[in-house]
């Protein structure tokens, strides 16, 4: 891996570092020439030209003019760094004012107990420095076109930056090509290069595919989402690719309490094709199975293993507890704040960034070898 990071990640580096010394006053008036000041911040001149470029995009310095040199000028709200709690870096110097609304398919209340805790550390996050984080539904999954939805939804909801939460490829797609300033909250769709903030799945895919191979596990079913998910798709396809001699077979599911029971009953219903194993996306399906497959006649671990893609503290209460991943306590909503932040501060930048968190393995009596 690369030491240093992306060139258009050091020109922002650098826009930080002049931006801190202009509100420490260590930059006031005219500034130094190309070369003292590209050397005092210790980056190349051709890096500096880029951060200046975007420093007097944002007015914190004067056009260049021939002959003479540019000088900082009057920043009128950064007497707001002290409202934000005095904290540093990329949040440091936001203008306070800044709205950002969450797209997304269900209510606050409706919403899982993991996914409303990082709704709420996010929602800590941005009142700490004047920025308004609102929660707004509209269900697009079944609309193959949801243009005029869309447009009518940011009408009536006017925001700096759109977070989108469970959002379709149709939906992902639509907010890129009008370069709608957004994030992707989870993976994004090939065509749609979108900023997202997501669990690592190509990592997540090869740890899974590796620990089922030590197993012993050959034939390995897994609940798959219909429609599509881009993360779930991302995952599946490093699970082949880690495992190509693992036979990978799915089930379709909805979302609902009665496409996952068919499923898991799908993949079960056949003792000679049966698999030794099941991934489940979700916590609520792990805690289907544990119910619904004994049910059948199926112990677990001894007749068939689980593993589940996420971890909640509930697995711990089921039995056998389910082995799963889990993202470190507030790692999601502090990775989205930052890149939200960023987005916030740079939206002439077209250098699109993913924050990808990777999960610890909770290891749980449901994963066993093979039996065979």
């Amino acid at each position: 891996m690369d030491s240093l990071p992306p060139r258009n990640n050091r020109a922002l580096q650098a826009v930080d570092l002049l931006k801190n010394e202009i509100l420490s006053g260590q930059l006031k008036g005219f500034l130094p020439g190309e070369r003292e000041l590209a050397k005092r911040i210790r980056v190349s001149r051709i890096t500096l030209r880029k951060a200046m470029q975007i420093l007097e995009n944002q007015k914190w310095v004067s056009p260049t003019k021939a002959g003479c040199r540019r000088k900082t000028l009057k920043r009128p709200h950064s007497k707001n760094k002290k409202a934000g709690g005095g904290g540093q870096g990329e949040s440091a110097h936001l203008e306070l004012g800044k709205t950002i609304v969450v797209l997304a398919p269900v209510k606050l209340d409706q919403m899982p107990s993991k996914e409303l805790f990082d709704h709420t550390r996010l929602n800590s996050y941005c009142s700490r420095v004047g920025i308004t984080l609102l929660h707004r539904v509209a269900d697009l999954s079944h609309l193959k076109r949801p243009g005029h939805r869309l447009r009518e939804f940011i009408k009536q909801n006017p925001a700096d930056l759109y977070l989108l939460q469970l959002a379709t490829e149709q939906t992902q797609k639509w907010f890129y090509q009008h370069d709608v300033p957004s994030i992707v909250l989870g993976s994004t769709w090939e065509e749609a290069n979108l900023p997202s903030a997501d669990m690592h799945q190509q990592a997540l895919g090869v740890h899974v595919a590796h620990l089922l191979t030590r197993m012993g596990h050959r034939r390995v079913g897994m609940l798959f989402p219909d429609p599509v998910k881009a993360g779930m798709q991302n995952f599946l396809m490093n699970l082949r690719q880690a495992a190509p001699e693992m036979d990978v077979v799915l089930a379709n599911e909805d979302d609902s309490q009665e496409s996952v029971t068919r499923a898991l009953q799908k993949l079960v219903s056949d003792p000679e094709r049966r698999p030794s194993a099941i991934i489940l996306p979700r916590v609520a399906y792990a805690s289907l199975a544990t119910g619904f497959l004994p049910s059948l006649g199926l112990r677990i671990p001894e007749d068939i293993s689980l593993i589940c893609l996420v971890y909640d503290e509930v697995l711990a209460f089921l039995y056998p507890q389910v082995a799963g991943y889990r993202i470190p306590v507030d790692a999601y909503p502090k990775a989205i704040f930052d890149l939200a932040v960023k987005c916030l501060r740079h939206p002439e930048m077209r250098n699109v960034e993913h924050a990808l968190i990777i999960p610890d393995f909770v290891p749980g009596g449901s994963l066993s070898k093979h039996p065979g």
